[in-house]
């Protein structure tokens, strides 16, 4: 079994090369097609994510905790395989409804069909993450992250068609699944197949039972992102969108890196929860902590020098929005340490409690947002997150806190 610091190291290495993959592509939008066409970009990311998201129902996780093997690989393998498919063929009904034109239509199928393939590489690392062997699943991120960011903005480049970069994705996302991800499975002694018949349609629908609140919890987490864009969209305009998701990216490259030492740690923060409760605490203590300095540093960094940071990832339409990158990296220290503390109650496998907790959040981003935004704009969009994300902080740690308290609450989901 690979240490926890070698599992940390190249979970974090690997999370970061992705962000910085994922960050180029978002950059070179901007400076080869405008802010407008960033926000058709990010209007398609907001149209897919929350589908798929929710119809993964954080399986990755489900997996890495599952640590008396209620379920086995095939069991979550079949159940991704109808959600997945359901999910693809419910956004391209709700394009066709949605009044938008015909490239983000184009582009947010197209898109769908990235994040269907994506969605088995999804799969894979759960079970790799489960025996711990995050060196290669992580070696699986950066070959993903690497080529997918070279070939869309190749296609770029080269067509200056967004629709054809994200075909792009598909094919990469493909190559790295079958080329990759399924001989590591097999390597590890995981069978990659799954059959359909009465037993496992039983099975799978006891697994809906246990991870639907999970997938309320990710859904929830993803419309957090997504609702401010919806408002600013209907609001103020494309454009704006743009220069929001933009700014709004410095948040999910620390997210990726605090999910990266949330993911490292979730296997033995969940064998530590049953067999050592002063380990699981200082554990979780160590983490917070982390993703505190880390947020602490990007307030820093974007308090004295945003600016010319917008000027050199993006382009001008980007300057004189310093400021509002400064309340984003206030919104994401906020959000960081939540995250952690999620991830607390995650190994615990406490997943009811985390989709109750979801559902008052949502409430929270719905409500601030379409107050905040119609009066400040962008800046508004930012503010709600602050004041949301405080929120998600403060219920994390009184469940956290409540957990640790009443030991006879707490009840093994199997």
């Amino acid at each position: 079994m690979i240490s926890l610091k070698k599992n940390i190291s190249w979970n974090f290495s690997a999370n970061v090369l992705y962000a910085a993959s994922q960050w180029f592509i978002i950059s070179m939008i901007a400076k080869l097609m405008g802010a407008e066409t960033l926000g058709i970009y990010a209007l398609g990311m907001a149209i897919v994510g929350p589908v798929f998201s929710f119809s993964n129902f954080n399986l990755r996780s489900a997996q890495a905790t599952d640590v008396r093997d209620a379920y086995n690989f095939s069991d979550y393998l079949g159940f991704r395989a109808l959600t997945s498919v359901m999910s693809l063929a419910f956004i391209c009904l709700l394009v066709f409804v949605l009044p938008y034109s015909n490239q983000i239509v184009e582009f947010s199928i197209i898109l769908a069909m990235a994040k269907f393939v994506e969605s088995f590489s999804d799969l894979s690392y759960g079970a790799l993450q489960k025996v711990e062997r995050m060196d290669l699943l992580s070696k699986s991120l950066i070959i993903r992250g690497v080529l997918s960011s070279a070939g869309f903005v190749l296609a770029l480049v080269v067509f200056s068609n967004l629709v054809l970069s994200a075909a792009v994705l598909v094919a990469v996302n493909l190559m790295v699944f079958t080329f990759y991800d399924v001989p590591a499975l097999r390597a590890n002694n995981i069978s990659f197949r799954f059959l359909l018949h009465d037993k496992k349609a039983r099975q799978y629908w006891s697994l809906f039972k246990v991870v639907l609140p999970l997938g309320v919890v990710v859904l929830v987490n993803t419309l957090a992102t997504n609702i401010p864009r919806y408002a600013i969209e209907h609001y103020v305009g494309l454009k704006e969108l743009g220069v929001y998701s933009g700014i709004a990216y410095f948040i999910m490259v620390g997210s990726t890196l605090v999910n990266a030492l949330g993911q490292s740690a979730t296997p033995r923060l969940a064998k530590l929860h049953l067999q050592d409760q002063r380990g699981y605490k200082n554990l979780l203590a160590k983490l917070c902590f982390a993703t505190l300095i880390m947020g602490v540093c990007g307030v820093a960094v974007a308090f004295f020098i945003g600016d010319w940071v917008l000027l050199l990832v993006y382009n001008e339409e980007f300057l004189g929005h310093g400021m509002t990158l400064v309340w984003v990296m206030v919104a994401g220290l906020i959000l960081y340490v939540s995250v952690i503390l999620g991830v607390g109650i995650t190994a615990r496998r406490q997943f009811a409690v985390q989709s109750r907790l979801s559902v008052l959040f949502l409430l929270t981003i719905v409500a601030t947002v379409f107050l905040l935004v119609p009066i400040y704009g962008l800046r508004g969009a930012v503010y709600s997150l602050c004041i949301s994300y405080f929120v998600k902080l403060l219920m994390n740690a009184w469940c956290i806190y409540f957990l640790q308290k009443d030991s006879s609450y707490v009840v093994e989901v199997s």
